[in-house]
């Protein structure tokens, strides 16, 4: 004899698709932890909020850029006034000499005041 289902129980609980179903599962676990997650949660206590980041304590190098012996990369980009991705180019040309053996990309003064002084020199050639 088969199973005869009403209009009512196919409303309550339609068929689901494993994906569907997994779907199912996993909101309903949200549902619950947001459910306790309130109950746990005095309703006097707030959650801490986040500082803006221009607040937030980062070490900053006040020596001017141009009494630096040596500049990092952002450092050296400002310096050159071009973006940092242009002295990566400069840097995978051959065009400026990083220092070897560090991990950070550091270039001298005296580097970046060469490749300005070639540059002016060649642009003065050219005109």
């Amino acid at each position: 004899m088969a199973r005869v289902y009403c209009a009512a129980q196919a409303r309550i609980a339609p068929k689901l698709s494993p994906a569907e179903k997994i779907r199912g599962k996993f909101r309903q676990g949200e549902q619950d932890y947001r459910r306790r997650r309130m109950k746990t949660m005095p309703s006097g206590i707030q959650k801490k909020k986040r500082k803006p980041s221009a607040e937030w304590a980062r070490r900053t190098n006040y020596v001017p850029l141009v009494e630096r012996g040596a500049f990092q990369l952002p450092q050296a980009a400002d310096y050159l006034s071009v973006s940092i991705t242009q002295v990566r180019r400069w840097i995978h040309r051959g065009l400026i000499k990083r220092i070897p053996g560090i991990r950070v990309i550091v270039i001298t003064k005296a580097e970046c005041d060469r490749f300005l002084r070639e540059q002016t020199d060649i642009a003065d050639l050219a005109a």
